[in-house]
């Protein structure tokens, strides 16, 4: 009857299928994680024809660790900007009066790294000034992939009896904002482009807002100088997408 592998048997069985550098590697690695002071003695580790410069290591961790910092910092500014605009604005104040603030998070917005910031905004319970925030970074961005993330909103809107308490010029920024972004994906050709079914859903959800009584109630002596203004160019862009989609070409 055969008996279990003992503890030598694996031994054995390690020593030959690895080469004896593998193993001296093994055991420098483990030295140094035992006794990480030898790491500050040693410049040059050699393996067989394998050889490692770890000064060379050493520069480079240190330029990475660098450029970790210098990226921490640029993101820390770019909240406290934000932070400052969001604190400097009255969200209800009039139309006339946010100019200066338009300004500002459009320049915000063309220097943007993290996108999903505008996002970030894009929830109705982040409050008033995030939300238009977001409407206007949106609008000047129009990042194609977050389409998803503003139809959510849009629908959140439509199905509430008061928008939310969403003021109607926000309610016109976001439906423009999708409008803008669907002309950056459909004639712009911008990537990744908005899907068959983010464009069906488009439909959907303009329809919604579109029959909401307080958007039925804005501008009704002129309503593509209202919140139908945008839904209209919004449906006609996903319309065409749609048309692109289902040609013969494609």
């Amino acid at each position: 009857m055969a008996h279990p592998p003992t503890s030598f048997d694996y031994l054995k069985l390690f020593v030959e299928n690895v080469s004896l550098w593998e193993i001296a590697a093994l055991l420098i690695v483990l030295s140094v994680l035992f006794r990480p002071d030898l790491l500050k003695r040693v410049n040059r580790l050699k393996f067989g024809d394998f050889e490692v410069e770890l000064e060379q290591l050493r520069q480079e961790v240190s330029e990475q660790k660098q450029e970790i910092r210098g990226l921490e910092t640029a993101l820390e500014q770019e909240r406290q900007v934000f932070a400052e605009i969001l604190q400097g604005f009255d969200p209800n104040a009039p139309v006339s009066a946010l100019a200066e603030t338009r300004e500002r998070l459009k320049a915000y917005a063309k220097g943007l790294e993290n996108l999903e910031q505008i996002t970030d905004g894009l929830l109705l319970s982040s409050g008033p000034e995030q939300l238009y925030a977001a409407a206007v970074m949106f609008k000047e961005r129009r990042p194609t992939q977050f389409v998803p993330q503003l139809l959510d909103c849009l629908a959140s809107l439509a199905a509430d009896k008061n928008l939310c308490g969403v003021r109607l010029n926000t309610v016109w920024t976001l439906t423009s904002a999708l409008h803008f972004t669907l002309i950056a994906s459909v004639r712009d050709g911008i990537r990744p482009a908005v899907n068959t079914a983010d464009l069906k859903r488009v439909l959907l959800v303009l329809e919604q807002l579109e029959q909401h009584p307080r958007i039925q109630d804005d501008r009704p002596d002129n309503p593509d100088r209202g919140i139908r203004g945008p839904i209209k160019h919004a449906r006609n862009w996903a319309q065409k997408g749609l048309e692109g989609q289902n040609s013969p070409d494609k």
